[in-house]
């Protein structure tokens, strides 16, 4: 028995580690109508936690009170504890990521019989029993020690990296064209509701509730298409998302139906974009008109030729857009399969008072 009792202690100290820390502060809620804490993070390599406010200790100087925990990992660097948390590449959405439900004991080292066990009761962290010298604290003693810990661990927090709001049409238009061509997917975004941003012939809509993030291709700049393209036409700068729902849609009606549309990524390879032209006879039957239309999560930069050209294949993000009876294809502009979008991630992390990141 008291080799497993060994044991067990051996594991809780191995769980208290050194480390070096970055504190970060945390942050109100980026949904207005939540009111659970949030912890923005901002480096997948990092992982994160909160600092034991030095309000919770039963004696005066960290180095004189001893920490161990269950359910919850510690680390002790720089004269402080923290409790270690998960990195979360997630948006701040204003839902819970965690619910604390651990207990930690922070006991005087000179004094066995001097201890507090913490856990949660009515939302944060606080003493539910503990002894004075040998003497179990009352319910009036351990409501007036409560009473003097400030910055208390809350039950609940939203993790997750640099998160926007979005209300309006304007926002997302300024979210799209703020978009930085060629860097990777960055911060996070959040749609209170259905918004739409529409340039160049084509439209974004993104559904209300929806979490995503973006990113703009880098453009073409070479000259060996200029010959071929259409130089006057200013095509979509092109996009890319990771989100559920968010279409983007694709439609013009030339002036006739001799345009091919396409994209062409930064090194200017083309891809099917996966549209399809549907043509109508004009009411007096001498001609056509024609619409050229598409529907895809993502796309590069589109350009227009008037002719049909080799491709390398699909643009990936284009969504499979099936012919219509009674339309013609666009040559060279097929449609294949959709490429699929990743969902935010949840999960448990923990953040209080001042949060910290500790190097891995």
């Amino acid at each position: 028995m008291k080799k497993v009792l060994a044991l067990v202690l051996a594991v809780i100290m191995v769980c208290t580690m050194a480390m070096a820390v970055q504190v970060v502060a945390p942050d109100a809620s980026a949904v207005g109508s939540s009111t659970i804490p949030a912890l923005k993070e901002s480096d997948p390599t990092e992982t994160y936690g909160v600092e034991i406010d030095p309000t919770y200790y039963v004696v005066s100087g960290f180095e004189n009170n001893v920490f161990t925990a269950s359910n919850v990992t510690l680390a002790k660097t720089n004269n402080a504890v923290y409790v270690v948390v998960p990195t979360l590449d997630k948006a701040l959405d204003g839902e819970a990521d965690f619910t604390f439900t651990g207990t930690i004991k922070i006991a005087d080292k000179n004094n066995a019989g001097t201890y507090v066990i913490l856990g949660i009761k009515n939302g944060k962290l606080v003493a539910t029993e503990g002894k004075k010298a040998g003497v179990t604290m009352s319910d009036d003693d351990l409501t007036r020690w409560n009473a003097t810990v400030s910055n208390k661990i809350s039950e609940k927090y939203d993790i997750g990296f640099n998160t926007y709001v979005l209300t309006s049409d304007e926002e997302l238009a300024n979210a799209i064209t703020g978009l930085v061509a060629g860097n990777n997917y960055g911060s996070w975004f959040i749609a209170t509701k259905t918004l739409t941003y529409t340039a160049n012939n084509v439209t974004v809509k993104v559904p209300a509730k929806t979490v995503f993030k973006m990113k703009a291709p880098a453009a073409y700049t070479g000259n060996a298409l200029d010959t071929v393209k259409d130089n006057s036409y200013t095509g979509f700068a092109g996009l890319f998302v990771e989100g559920n729902g968010i279409t983007m849609n694709f439609k013009v009606t030339p002036a006739d139906n001799t345009h091919f549309y396409y994209a062409v990524d930064k090194d200017g390879n083309l891809y099917d974009l996966g549209a399809k032209l549907t043509e109508s006879k004009n009411v007096d039957g001498s001609a056509y008109t024609g619409t050229v239309s598409a529907s895809f999560g993502g796309t590069y930069q589109i350009v227009k030729f008037s002719k049909a050209m080799a491709t390398v294949g699909t643009v990936p993000g284009v969504a499979a857009t099936p012919t219509t009876p009674g339309t013609t294809a666009n040559p060279g502009t097929g449609a294949n399969d959709v490429v699929g979008v990743a969902a935010a991630l949840a999960v448990v992390a923990l953040v209080s008072g001042a949060a910290i990141s500790l190097k891995k």
